[in-house]
């Protein structure tokens, strides 16, 4: 995931970029994925899993995961 992420921002940086509403949501989308990614990494410790296991924390991992990969692509 972390390769891709760079690909996408090297995408953005390198062109000119218009911030009109399809690019916002591609922005949107990349900051939901990241968030959500990042969370997935902390629940992947197994510490960490045992001490948030079935909290909020979880919920909101798993929601920050299925808008960004599913509602933002349909969009």
């Amino acid at each position: 995931m972390g390769v891709q992420v760079f690909a996408w921002i090297a995408t953005l940086w390198d062109g000119k970029p218009l911030l009109r509403v399809p690019m916002l949501f591609i922005l949107g989308f990349l900051f939901i994925f990241v968030i959500g990614g990042l969370t997935g990494v902390m629940v992947a410790a197994v510490p960490y899993d045992w001490q948030v296991h079935d909290s909020y924390f979880v919920v909101a991992h798993f929601h920050y995961v299925l808008i960004g990969g599913m509602v933002f692509p349909l969009f």
